[in-house]
């Protein structure tokens, strides 16, 4: 792994339903091959994770040094670590998925968008939106539409034209138009939230993706097509989707039905909508 010429993996990610495990997996292979760069793991996040896990470093270095791939690190982790519950784990989600700097940390956070011409965005993003903005993350482009019957979509928290829930829901749309859409819909919900951000009508994405549904083409035909957005807008849709919350006990009763129906209705309390979407695909 060589982290100083490309990235680790983002800090949504997730190995066992555990964020920033597999971005923490990618710096330790990057210190053991001594191509870290300006990462650190030792401290910050990472330092988090295996204190929540309470896993020691340098046994975690040895068991990362000898696992070939994730899974048999995860053999390692899970057979050391004091086992969390999932109430545990959906708290640690929740604390690493929305922590802004402090006011101390504040100005920094600012100025590092302001370098990278993101004016205002310091002000609303969270840390794990800093990452990403920083290594100028975006989902690898699809052509093919995915079975929805037989796979999830893309996880919600990854991006295109810096917009989270847009890789998902051009799976979605993909899958309709192979007639592959299965339980999903994109007509409703987080999706419709985010075409009308975007100012696109569902009919008129569904028709850009007769003639091309690939990813490129369809990025390419969204960008000539939505509305006039700011960096700033884009942050605080980001901001929302990622912390969407049941606001009615309508809603939370739904929230809640739609995690038990997978066996985890204990983590309604504490799990935004894109949550409760990872936890379902992660129990499959």
């Amino acid at each position: 792994m060589d982290l100083t010429t490309g990235f680790p993996r983002s800090p949504y990610n997730r190995l066992h339903n555990i964020v920033l495990l597999p971005r923490t997996i990618d710096k330790i292979r990057a210190d053991l091959d001594g191509k870290l760069g300006e990462y650190v793991w030792r401290t910050g996040f990472s330092a988090d994770l295996l204190e929540f896990l309470k896993l020691d470093q340098e046994a975690t270095v040895e068991a990362v040094a000898n696992s070939a791939d994730d899974a048999a690190v995860w053999d390692w982790i899970r057979t050391h670590m004091q086992p969390p519950t999932p109430i545990d784990i959906a708290v640690f989600n929740r604390y690493i998925i929305e922590r802004r700097p402090l006011p101390a940390r504040a100005e920094d956070h600012r100025q590092f968008f302001d370098s990278i011409g993101m004016a205002g965005v310091g002000d609303i993003a969270t840390y794990c939106e800093r990452q990403d903005a920083d290594e100028s993350r975006e989902s690898p482009h699809e052509t093919e539409a995915r079975n929805l019957t037989m796979q999830p979509p893309r996880s919600p928290y990854e991006k295109f034209l810096g917009l989270v829930n847009l890789p998902r829901l051009l799976d979605k749309a993909r899958a309709d138009l192979a007639d592959k859409l299965g339980a999903y819909h994109w007509r409703v919900g987080q999706s419709l939230v985010l075409l009308e951000f975007l100012d696109i009508g569902p009919d008129d994405l569904f028709e850009a993706a007769h003639r091309d549904s690939s990813d490129d083409a369809l990025c390419e035909w969204i960008v000539e097509n939505m509305a006039e957005r700011s960096s700033v807008d884009t942050a605080m849709f980001n901001r929302a989707a990622i912390q969407s919350y049941p606001a009615t006990s309508e809603r939370m009763e739904h929230h809640r039905s739609y995690l038990e129906s997978f066996g985890r209705g204990d983590i309604a309390s504490i799990t935004s909508a894109f949550e409760r979407l990872s936890w379902e695909e992660d129990s499959r």
